[in-house]
């Protein structure tokens, strides 16, 4: 049974290697991230789907409402 390293263990060997090596290294780690399978197609919103549900209130959407201060709407 193989020990599992820590990613500290791991960030120290990985300063010892050189910069290919490391960019090498870096290749694989993107590419096994990267999955395979084809993107899930989005599905497009059913108008009326939830016209029987009451889903959401007016003061849903009041309380989700941004409301900015003066410094947010000048960039501060």
């Amino acid at each position: 049974m193989t020990a599992l390293l820590t990613v500290e263990q791991v960030t120290k060997q990985v300063e010892q290697l050189s910069p290919g090596d490391r960019l090498r290294l870096i290749h694989h780690v993107i590419e096994t991230m990267i999955s395979d399978q084809t993107p899930v197609r989005p599905q497009p919103l059913m108008y009326g789907r939830f016209r029987s549900e009451l889903v959401s209130t007016d003061e849903d959407f009041i309380l989700a409402e941004w409301r900015p201060t003066e410094q947010e709407l000048n960039g501060a």
